[in-house]
């Protein structure tokens, strides 16, 4: 088998001319990978790219000229990873151009919900987000009034173990077995996912226990299972 060397992305000149007057990239990635292709942030544009995940070269970009243009035909019901670490470094481009497009029904993979307004919060402001998968959401009151009215589902998720689950995906590993949770609710099962809408503090859903294990090669070790996060959409900045 012949690996082919994989061409670099060519950029008009009006591309370039933006590149020079300092301006950033925003990317929504169409691909199971865990870690997307590397560009250039002093591009204006939005880039679509879609990965084949073939041996060959080919990889198909495509660049439109506004951030609502490049999230219009992602569909309701959507999963989205949205980079970032707390308000640092999140797509906020594309996360404004998805809330005047409307689509509902979205699960959100993210550390957190941003704040009230501001990141994610402006989805959930706008009732886009029907499920949030993440590992801190403290800092914002709107997500904790919509997960405690029953409005929002929630996945809690160790850090390190949401940082995993991704790439697992990308690397093809279905599960895993980790430490990080054992003991708790994470692993035992019976964490809240969704409470009732009519019934103040009844639990309607509740996440379930993972599978056990006892590692004895080197020391010791209670671990327990978690699955790869398999993905759609990620909006990158």
């Amino acid at each position: 088998m012949s690996l082919q060397k994989r061409e670099p992305l060519k950029l008009s000149k009006n591309s370039k001319k933006k590149a020079i007057e300092g301006y950033h990239t925003e990317m929504v990635v169409l691909s199971r990978l865990a870690k997307p292709l590397s560009i250039s942030r002093n591009i204006q544009p939005i880039l679509v790219i879609h990965n084949n995940f073939s041996t060959s070269s080919t990889l198909n970009v495509k660049i439109y000229a506004t951030a609502k243009e490049a999230v219009q035909d992602i569909p309701d019901n959507s999963k989205l990873l949205v980079g970032g670490f707390g308000l640092c470094g999140i797509p906020e481009n594309l996360i404004n151009a998805l809330s005047q497009t409307g689509q509902k029904g979205l699960t959100c993979v993210s550390n957190n919900a941003g704040v009230d307004d501001w990141g994610l919060g402006i989805l959930l402001k706008t009732r886009q987000i029907k499920k949030m998968i993440s590992s801190y959401v403290g800092e914002n009151a709107e997500f904790a009034r919509q997960y405690l009215s029953g409005e929002l589902e929630l996945e809690f998720t160790p850090q390190g173990t949401l940082a995993e689950r991704i790439r697992a995906a990308g690397a093809g590993i279905p599960a895993f077995y980790t430490p990080t949770g054992y003991g708790t609710l994470i692993q035992e099962g019976g964490a809240p996912i969704k409470y009732s809408k009519t019934e103040k503090g009844k639990v309607e859903i509740e996440s379930n226990a993972k599978e056990k294990n006892l590692r004895k090669e080197v020391v010791k070790m209670l671990t327990s299972l978690n699955h790869m996060l398999r993905l759609g959409l990620s909006f990158l900045q």
